[in-house]
């Protein structure tokens, strides 16, 4: 017989090894033959089993809109990261403002195929996105902070790609959001991107 020590009440037992081979697999593995401690073993493995159900039931009942906002969440995150010692977009001259949004240029209603687009999101004070959006202001501090070049490029943005929102299965979605959470992992790692990068890593906008 071999000693071995109970993971619950930690006191040493023995038993035959070719016991402990055969129930090494199972929730009893490493628990003593005391009543208490095999029952809160038991109970803690159908509690464990009943969350990994519900959390498979609850990934299985996601629809397109859940994967679409879960992937917004995390881009969003991603931009006020990249965005965090810039000031905001359309406001650059007030220090003032308590809350930012990540903001987008061409709104999520009428453009939703640039709502993923890093080029179309950037850090902006919570009451300018919420009221405005992507207005003169907005377009100013694009210019201001990146150019002329750069604020056409994003003016066209619509144009150049409509029509992308069709790729929005949710196989899609699913794949860009474990690529947008790698993402999110590295940059808290302290790696830094340009959104041009990021666009490209994801491959949404290609």
């Amino acid at each position: 017989m071999k000693r071995y020590k109970c993971k619950i009440c930690k006191s040493f037992y023995y038993r035959e090894s070719a016991d402990q081979i055969r129930i090494s697999m199972t929730p009893l593995s490493r628990v003593c033959d005391d009543v208490e401690c095999k029952t809160k073993v038991a109970m803690s493995a159908l509690e464990n089993k009943r969350k990994e159900v519900f959390k498979e039931f609850k990934e299985n009942s996601k629809t397109a809109a859940d994967y679409k906002k879960e992937l917004q969440d995390l881009i969003n995150w991603i931009v006020k990261e990249i965005d965090k010692d810039l000031p905001c977009i359309s406001h650059p001259e007030h220090k003032s403002f308590l809350r930012f949004d990540a903001g987008h240029f061409w709104g999520v209603g009428a453009h939703g195929c640039l709502r993923f687009n890093f080029h179309n999101i950037h850090k902006q004070n919570s009451e300018a996105n919420q009221r405005y959006g992507g207005n003169a202001d907005f377009a100013n501090g694009l210019k201001t902070r990146f150019g002329t070049e750069y604020l056409t490029m994003v003016l066209g943005l619509p144009l150049k790609f409509k029509g992308t929102s069709k790729k929005f299965s949710i196989p899609n979605l699913k794949e860009w959001i474990r690529k947008a959470t790698y993402l999110k992992m590295q940059i808290k790692q302290g790696e830094t991107f340009t959104r041009d990068q990021l666009n490209e890593y994801l491959g949404i906008y290609e």
